[in-house]
Order: structure tokens, then C-alpha cells, then sequence
């Protein structure tokens, strides 16, 4: 996975095409469960979480298919994903809230080329899965009794090299790295209507949209910057924010909005580091955190190559993914101001060449 990520940069800096995501687990109700994918091992590693201090502690350890580039959760909890981009499939897990395991249910179900993101719909009745190989969105149909998946119809188009997914309410929108896009559906009965497609920086890879569901964030990759924009609650429909690109690190690769929907988060892969933003409430505008305190301000220093970054469902912390330091990089986050702070015995070591982090409500 490392790999891709890296590819993907020294391609496009030369011009040419791009190629390329409650119930308390755990032994006691002071942690809960969180998962990263090992790209380089085949593998995803449980994570059990400390609900005060955000400590991680490592606690078991899955196989998955070949080069795992993300993961998913059901909402009730019992069920995971894994999309496995080396092989074209999906692996389904159940999962023991005791122990934080995941056991693999075979056999793996097919997906398009080189599977790169997984989302679930707040039901939990639909799993979409983005071929970034082939251009396209797979949808599938989630056995509430077994999470076994059934392809619904045949995956819809996206633009070229789809990196990133997000579902908000009844919308989906995927980035498009080499269209310079975001596409964007409608989402009944597990199928996707399209929308329109939407103007967005340099090579977007990741997309979030805030709890409420009013804005959209992507991170352009090549221009290091966010694009924001405004979500017609009607028809999915993106307008851009009145100011549509804000400066990130360099590289942008991952963002997320934190619960209370107050804060953006970027993790930025070649400036090592973490920049976060206090959202407007009224127009969606990102403001980078600045204070007078030395060390406050944004951005926050993380491990080599945070490929990815995730809020903790609390609202108390967030994690970076940092795929060539091998670790996990936690922040406590200040829930008035937004400023990040580091959290107990971080970094966290987590295996070779993680790629994403999910975790568990």
C-alpha cells in the first residue's frame, strides 16, 4: 500500500496519470475496539481503545485477502470488511466483542480492480466498495443475520481512478483522482442514481462530510489543499464553500470531521504531520487552529506518512496511520478549541505498512 500511495505522487509530480472509514467491546466498559489494516502483511490488527486516555494496546491479530487497503464495521458491531486491492475481493469477519477478534468467514466475495475503500449506510443494509482498477462503485446487499454480501446489479461508473468514499443520508460521493472530481449518487434500495459530477483540486484522494450532513470536505493530494463545499439537502447536489480551497500540509491523504462536527482533521502524507481546522457553522469554511501557546497551533506533528487519519466516535480523540513509521500516532483533542494534544503512550506500534483505522462505536 505504501507503494500505491508513493507511485501515485512521483507520477503525477511527473505529469502523467494517476494510478492507483455505541457498543462498548472489550473486557470492561472502559475500552473499546478499534482495527488497522496491514497493507504489506495480509493482515488486520485489533486495537483495544482506553475511553479516558486513548491509549491503544494491541490485541489480536486477522488474516485477510492480499494488500487489505481499508476496512469496515457494522453498525450493530458483529460484522467487519476488509477490501483486499491485491486480489479483487471482500473479506467478511465476525467479530468477538470480548476479545476484539475478528474470524474470517469464507469464501471471499469478488470485487472490481484493485478495491480501495469500503462505506456502509447508517442501516448497515448496503456495502459499497470503490474499484479504483476499474472505475467503478460495487454495491452489495448485507444479510442482517449472517453479514454475508450479495452484489446488487452492476457497480456503477465513477470518474477515473476513484480513491475515496463517504455516505451521508441518502447521498454517496466518491473522489476521482485523475478527473479531478467528486461523483456524486443518490442511494435507494442499493442502487445508485447519479447526481452530478463536481469540480475539486489536484488529484482528490479522501472525502468526509460533517454529522449533520450539510458539507463536504476532499483532500486534493497533488495541490495540498481542501476543497469544501456546501450539500443541497434535496438532491445531493455540492456547491462550493465561498471559500472553496483551503491550504493543507503537503499531500493531503485522509480527513475526517470529529462528532460534534465542530473540528476538521487532515492528515498530510509528506509533511508528517496533522492540520486541524475549526468548521463555521453557517457556511462550512475551514479556519486552520491557531494559538498563542507554543506548540498549539496547526499542524501537529505525526509519524512518517500518515496515510490516514480517524475520530474516535467519542469525540475525544483521533488517530493518524502512519504507514512508514509502522505506528499509530493518537491526539487527545481539546473539545473547546479544537487543538490536539498527545495521547497516552502514543505513538502506538501497529505492523508493517497500515493503511486505515476503523473504529468501533
Amino acid at each position: 500500500m505504501q507503494q500505491r500511495y508513493l507511485a501515485v505522487l512521483v507520477v503525477a509530480v511527473s505529469l502523467l496519470a494517476i494510478t492507483s472509514c455505541g457498543v462498548i467491546g472489550g473486557s470492561t466498559s472502559s475500552t473499546h475496539w478499534a482495527y488497522a489494516t496491514l497493507s504489506s502483511l495480509n493482515q488486520v490488527v485489533s486495537f483495544q481503545v482506553d475511553n479516558g486516555s486513548g491509549s491503544l494496546t494491541l490485541k489480536a491479530t486477522s488474516t485477510t485477502g492480499t494488500a487489505p487497503a481499508a476496512f469496515a464495521l457494522h453498525p450493530s458491531n458483529q460484522y467487519a470488511y476488509t477490501a483486499n486491492a491485491g486480489d479483487n475481493t471482500i473479506s467478511l469477519y465476525r467479530v468477538n466483542l470480548v476479545t476484539g477478534a475478528l474470524a474470517e468467514v469464507l469464501p471471499r466475495i469478488a470485487s472490481g480492480r484493485n478495491p480501495t475503500a469500503l462505506a456502509m449506510d447508517a442501516a448497515g443494509s448496503v456495502l459499497l466498495c470503490v474499484n479504483s482498477g476499474s472505475n467503478s462503485v460495487s454495491v452489495y446487499s448485507v444479510s442482517s443475520s449472517t453479514g454475508v454480501l450479495t452484489a446488487i446489479g452492476s457497480p456503477a461508473a465513477t470518474g477515473n481512478a476513484p480513491q475515496g468514499i463517504t455516505v451521508t443520508g441518502n447521498f454517496v460521493y466518491v473522489t476521482n483522482a485523475n478527473s479531478a472530481s467528486v461523483s456524486a449518487y443518490t442511494v435507494a434500495s442499493g442502487v445508485l442514481t447519479p447526481v452530478g459530477s463536481f469540480l475539486t483540486g489536484n488529484a482528490p484522494f479522501a472525502v468526509a462530510a460533517d454529522p449533520a450532513g450539510k458539507f463536504l470536505y476532499v483532500a486534493n493530494m497533488l495541490d495540498s489543499t481542501v476543497s469544501g463545499f456546501t450539500i443541497d439537502a434535496s438532491t445531493g447536489s455540492l456547491k462550493p464553500q465561498v471559500l472553496q480551497f483551503v491550504g493543507s500540509g503537503t499531500h493531503p491523504s485522509s480527513l475526517t470531521v470529529d462528532p460534534s462536527g465542530k473540528y476538521l482533521y487532515v492528515s498530510n502524507l509528506s509533511s508528517n504531520n496533522v492540520s486541524g481546522y475549526t468548521i463555521d457553522a453557517t457556511t462550512g469554511v475551514p479556519t486552520q487552529i491557531t494559538s498563542t501557546t507554543a506548540g498549539d497551533s496547526s499542524p501537529y506533528a505525526a509519524g512518517t506518512a500518515p496515510v490516514f487519519v480517524a475520530a474516535d466516535p467519542s469525540g475525544k480523540f483521533i488517530f493518524a496511520v502512519n504507514e512508514t513509521s509502522n505506528n499509530i500516532t493518537g491526539f487527545k483533542i481539546d473539545t473547546t478549541t479544537g487543538i490536539l494534544t498527545a495521547a497516552a503512550n502514543s505513538p502506538t506500534t501497529a505492523g508493517t505498512s497500515p493503511v486505515s483505522l476503523v473504529i468501533m462505536k
